[in-house]
């Protein structure tokens, strides 16, 4: 847009006491700004370099804005906000307040301005799946178990419903990475047939399944069924829901950039509310969002393709019901730092279908130069952070509570697959990965005394040059670090507690058996006598040649010395660190520390294990004299370092 003077202008927008018939001049004064998001899209396509778009604080901005036009180095267009109080909201959400009781707790309300389909219902700001069937509290977790299958045609001797469930939706675990959203053609006592089975991968026996979107499913607070032909919302409310706040989004998406849409800011911002993904970044460079939270999202936050330069900081993402960060094909320069990530994926059956969904971040193996630091991860349902291509650091960042949806994944996850890419330069250095949950609801195990397949570091198949160091890996219900057939691979200076496996390495590919693992000055600390801290499954006898293990420091309760799993050629045997060291020349540097921790019974863990996710300095009090597993000592207070942790126990004697 160009001002009365030629010049890059300001022009702000207030909902509150805006009005769009007011000219170009008045609404570059904040006294008299324009009212919509209707009003700025029809001057975007005459925006300038330089432009700011400033919309008023504690308003809020319903619509999509599709911007095409750029800025440049110099001259970036911005947008942001003026004025006192919250952030602005750019949004996609509307209330609903005209509710119609229908019995039995139903109720139903007219949405006439959604013409899609809708996947994002609030309740007092917090987000709800559609109603299901089974509830969670029911069978497996919610899921029926699949008995036989073909070609869209599953049976289930635990299904036996009151009612047809036609035209609803079937929700299938076809593993335990991928669960899969499809149309109902019909139903009868234990069996379904679903449509578009050839266009998605078939379910396995023994796995789970259970129905929604259908109006039968309602009989939960707060669950809800939209039928897009009446554009009714039916809900069912233990109450009254004008006695709630209760919104939906109206739009698909709510910013859209694409070809040219280059240097670009949004400062100060939130974005919520959509169905689809709330931002979409389409061939553009050069964009920045700062101090900008987005929530409410129906699939992913922010997705990408052939993008170039992006910054994401200081700002987060919470509320999205299948990923964060999706960053596509031929992404580069991406760099994520200081932000928060929350409540990703955490509803069976509101995600996409497919592989590679339900990710807080996600990088496609054409991705490179990707730093991701200093941020936080908090209740992710399936992989925080899956990485790939060249150049990627991720360092300094918390991850806390993940893989609790799907699971066969990690904290942090990352695979190569078949075609062996060589990728480079790839580092893991000072993350706290903490509380990986596992989700072995309608899933079948492996084998019958398997661990739940969640892992805090997980390099997947053939992966590469990776380097772990400096990290902190905790309470893991399954492996600390998973390599599965992975070469090149240093892993230093990790602390790796209460973990099923400290350390999982499967090398079965007789072709490609790993090799070059230098794994040396880690702790691995076990707290229970049957916490394991390296299996090793390998099809081949010469186990020194995997690499340099030396200088790792073990630890682990009570009388049993065997802390090490060996399974070759399917033989297994569990052997202690010196039978390790003399009969495959590994480990000699280091040592198995062991106590009965009688004398700690005092305290409400034998073990004092504290962490530090921030950039300065924890200071810890202690009570009494402790020792770690090298045996030094501490007493009246420790430090610990910013993204580091201790692992303690309180001397004997004391």
């Amino acid at each position: 847009m160009t001002s009365a003077t030629g010049k890059s202008g300001t022009y702000y927008f207030s909902s509150s006491n805006g009005d769009d018939n007011r000219s170009l001049k008045d609404a570059q004064n904040p006294e008299t700004p324009w009212k919509t998001i209707q009003k700025l899209n029809s001057l975007l396509n005459i925006i300038r370099p330089g432009d700011s778009i400033l919309f008023k604080n504690g308003d809020q901005f319903h619509g999509t804005i599709l911007l095409i036009k750029s800025g440049t180095v110099k001259s970036p267009i911005y947008f942001g906000s003026f004025g006192i109080g919250d952030n602005p909201k750019l949004t996609g959400l509307r209330n609903v307040t005209k509710w119609k009781s229908i019995g039995q707790n139903l109720f139903e309300a007219q949405i006439p301005e959604l013409d899609s389909s809708l996947n994002t219902v609030l309740f007092n700001d917090k987000i709800h799946p559609l109603g299901r069937y089974p509830n969670l509290n029911e069978y497996d977790g919610g899921y029926l178990t699949i008995n036989a299958y073909k070609d869209g045609h599953i049976e289930s001797s635990n299904f036996k419903p009151s009612q047809n469930f036609t035209g609803g939706e079937i929700v299938i675990r076809k593993n335990n990475w991928i669960i899969d959203r499809h149309k109902i053609r019909a139903t009868k006592t234990n069996s379904i047939d679903y449509i578009d089975y050839d266009k998605e991968i078939a379910p396995m026996i023994g796995y789970g399944f259970f129905i929604q979107n259908h109006p039968s499913t309602l009989d939960k607070h707060g669950e809800w069924y939209f039928d897009r032909n009446s554009k009714k919302l039916l809900i069912y409310h233990s109450g009254n829901p004008t006695d709630d706040n209760i919104k939906v989004s109206t739009l698909s998406e709510v910013l859209i950039l694409q070809n040219t849409a280059n240097y670009i800011i949004f400062e100060n911002i939130n974005i919520e509310g959509s169905n689809k993904n709330l931002i979409t970044l389409n061939g553009t460079s050069n964009i920045t969002f700062n101090n900008c939270n987005l929530a409410y999202i129906g699939q992913n936050a922010i997705n990408t393709v052939s993008t170039k330069n992006i910054e994401f900081s200081n700002s987060s993402i919470k509320y999205s019901l299948n990923g964060g960060l999706f960053l596509g094909y031929n992404d580069s320069g991406i760099k994520i730092k200081n932000s928060s990530f929350e409540n990703i994926f955490n509803f069976a059956g509101m995600g996409k279908n497919g592989e590679m969904q339900s990710q807080v971040i996600y990088m496609s193996e054409k991705t490179s130069n990707v730093l991701i630091i200093e941020n936080e991860f908090i209740n992710s349902g399936y992989n925080a952070i899956n990485f790939s291509g060249d150049n990627i650091t991720i360092k300094n960042n918390l991850i806390d509570t993940f893989c609790f949806v799907k699971d066969d994944g990690a904290g942090i996850y990352t695979y190569t697959g078949p075609l062996k890419t060589p990728f480079v330069n790839r580092e893991i250095i000072g993350n706290i990965i903490i509380n990986g949950i596992g989700a072995v609801s309608g899933t079948k195990p492996y084998g019958v005394t398997d661990l739940p397949y969640v892992e805090g570091i997980y390099l997947d198949t053939f992966v590469t040059e990776v380097d772990i160091e400096n990290n902190t890996i905790a309470n893991i219900k399954g492996k600390g670090i998973f390599l599965n057939n992975a070469n090149e691979i240093k892993i230093f200076n990790n602390i790796i507690i209460n973990t099923g496996y400290s350390i999982y390495l499967r090398s079965d590919d007789l072709e490609d058996y790993s090799k070059n693992i230098v794994m040396k000055k880690n702790q691995f600390i076990a707290t229970s006598e049957s916490q394991i801290h390296y299996y090793i499954r390998t099809n081949f006898k010469e186990l020194s040649k995997l690499g340099e293990f030396d200088e790792n420091a073990l630890f682990k309760p009570l009388s049993n010395p065997k802390t090490i799993f060996l399974e070759i050629n399917k033989n297994r045997d569990q052997i202690n660190l010196l039978t390790w060291n003399t009969t495959f020349g590994l480990d000699k540097k280091s040592a198995l520390t062991q106590t009965d921790n009688s004398h700690s019974s005092n305290l409400k863990s034998p073990i004092l294990f504290e962490y530090n996710p921030s950039i300065t300095p924890k200071s810890i009090s202690l009570l009494g004299t402790f020792i770690d597993i090298m045996g030094n000592k501490f007493s009246e207070k420790i430090e610990i370092q910013p993204y580091s942790s201790i692992v303690l126990l309180k001397e004997k004697n004391n």
